[in-house]
Formats: structure tokens, C-alpha cells, sequence
């Protein structure tokens, strides 16, 4: 499956954090893609977990 190149500009904030932490590159093996997109899934919420775990703590401490 071929990939369609998007100028830097016109890509989402998504596609720009997915290339900056975990690219996935055409050579990857499925294992490896799979492993990619399984890590990286996880690090989005583990932002999310750690990021409302601060807004809570915030809005206690207040």
C-alpha cells in the first residue's frame, strides 16, 4: 500500500507527533508497524492519564 506524501504545513497535529515519535517507515516489517502503533497509542494516553491526573491535583490544591 502505497502512502500519499503530505506537505509538512498541511499535516494534523496527530500525523506530526506520530512522525516525531514512532515513524513507520515502508521497510518495517508487520511486526514492527504493529509494535509502532501499539506504542505510540500508548503513549497518547498515557499523556492523557498524566495530564488529568495534574488538572486534578491543580484543582485540589486550590
Amino acid at each position: 500500500m502505497k502512502v500519499p506524501v503530505v506537505p509538512e504545513e498541511k499535516k494534523s497535529l496527530y500525523r506530526k507527533l506520530r512522525a516525531s515519535i514512532l515513524p513507520v517507515r515502508q521497510t518495517d516489517s508487520p511486526m514492527v508497524k504493529l509494535g509502532k502503533h501499539t506504542g505510540f497509542a500508548v503513549v497518547l494516553v498515557l499523556l492523557t492519564v498524566v495530564s488529568a491526573a495534574i488538572m486534578i491535583a491543580v484543582s485540589f490544591a486550590l
